[in-house]
């Protein structure tokens, strides 16, 4: 009774013929969800065919009626029309949706311009490739996913100048604006530095569970320089001074707002060290985060921040024990119970999860996989199992480990010799992108 009584109230909200658009559109984007069937018993098909409001309401309660309070179909409807998707936002229809599944893995391969998509065998799912994408400039001939989360990838162009962000499922992608120009934190009177090193990294936030609304953030970071120009650029005393610093400044792009603006944030616990410590880290060209119960993690200068959004904290984590010493090989990612990481070091795979209570914050380690080959690349890990997937270069298949298990999986061939960057990818059918929105 209270679904029958739930979808007869959302029909109302809707005139005539707004809600026979509804449906007109509904039928391209969602087929099977507003089909007629047999078991509906009314025999009305032609949605606003009639001067009888309840023909065109009686489908509209049909559609809201195969619509199961733990299925994400639910996220159909919402993409046909802006009255529509204000119904189902504002009536917060989508709380309840389970984290989506895993349909495959995009991945980056050495000189090629786009990414390319892995799907395994058991999915169902097809995914576009990414040419469809306008950058607005014919000077563009690369485009680079950098993030993915819930759904939404955020790429850049060769030269990390420009950024979009996409849905592959709907095939919607904005542009964002031009971030205004920043000073690494902790050095506002270095700015000469800042003008020919513009050293920073970009994470994408999206919790389809919470708003349809996704925020970009831009963490710059103290700049790469070689040990012998040090001191010709940085004086001796601001390379003493303790970074990163108590106050934090990151740039957010709000899709609710469409601009950049600055949020500071506080910082909890001990510095990292100096500025004079970061001066000399290689940057990594590995971007990967990952968001978890409204925190952003992500690896700098080879340390783990830990960026809350709520209460506008963050806390420096340090790596896990025994990793420190590697600069290049980890993966930070999201997993079945939290945050996890993975160092892929020679024939040895170790993945630690990381553990939070109160105020105290450990890496505990998970698993430690030997593997006889060296020739092989971490590809992530799976969004709601205990699983990591590695891509064998000998072999070329992709593989999945099951932590608790020991147990391997072969998820098939992948015709590829090195993969540079890769994302596991959950569809999603939400995300409010403006650019070519339907």
């Amino acid at each position: 009774m209270e679904r029958t009584t739930s979808a007869e109230d959302l029909t109302q909200q809707l005139p005539d013929d707004l809600l026979a658009n509804v449906f007109r559109r509904l039928r391209t984007t969602s087929p099977s969800l507003a089909a007629p069937r047999c078991s509906d018993n009314d025999g009305e098909d032609d949605v606003g065919g009639g001067s009888d409001a309840a023909t065109t309401r009686r489908p509209a309660r049909q559609c809201f009626r195969r619509l199961r309070t733990t299925s994400p179909r639910r996220a159909g409807p919402r993409c046909v029309c802006k009255a529509w998707r204000a119904i189902i936002d504002g009536r917060r229809l989508l709380k309840d949706l389970p984290s989506y599944s895993l349909t495959g893995i995009f991945f980056h391969l050495n000189g090629e311009p786009l990414p390319r998509y892995f799907s395994p065998a058991s999915s169902s799912v097809n995914i576009d490739p990414l040419d469809y994408v306008d950058t607005g400039s014919d000077a563009i001939k690369c485009l680079a996913i950098t993030q993915h989360c819930n759904g939404l990838l955020l790429l850049n162009d060769g030269d990390c100048k420009e950024s979009w962000v996409l849905n592959p499922a709907t095939r919607q992608w904005t542009h964002l604006p031009t971030p205004p120009p920043m000073c690494t934190p902790g050095m506002e009177d270095v700015d000469h530095v800042d003008r020919y090193m513009d050293f920073h990294d970009r994470y994408l936030v999206f919790d389809p569970a919470v708003s349809p609304h996704y925020e970009v953030f831009l963490s710059k970071y103290v700049p790469f320089i070689p040990l012998s120009d040090i001191n010709k650029l940085v004086d001796p005393r601001i390379q003493e001074r303790e970074w990163p610093p108590s106050i934090f400044v990151l740039l957010v792009f709000s899709s609710r707002t469409t601009r950049w603006e600055e949020r500071s944030f506080v910082r909890e616990g001990e510095a990292a060290g100096t500025i004079r410590n970061m001066l000399h880290v290689p940057p990594s060209n590995h971007w990967y985060a990952a968001y978890w119960q409204g925190s952003l993690y992500y690896r700098q200068h080879g340390v783990f921040m830990r960026v809350n959004l709520s209460n506008h904290n963050y806390q420096v984590i340090k790596p896990p024990k025994g990793s420190q010493k590697y600069l290049f090989g980890h993966y930070l990612g999201k997993s079945k119970n939290g945050v996890y990481c993975a160092l892929d070091h020679g024939p040895k795979l170790r993945i630690w999860y990381l553990v939070e209570t109160g105020d105290q914050i450990k890496w505990v380690l998970k698993c430690s996989i030997n593997d006889s080959s060296y020739h092989k690349t971490l590809l992530g890990f799976h969004p709601n199992k205990e699983t990591v997937f590695v891509f064998q270069r000998p072999s070329k298949r992709v593989m999945a480990y099951h932590f608790n298990s020991s147990k391997t999986e072969d998820l098939g061939p992948l015709t590829a010799d090195r993969v540079w960057l890769s994302f596991p990818y959950t569809l999603c059918l939400m995300g409010e992108l403006s650019s070519n929105k339907q």
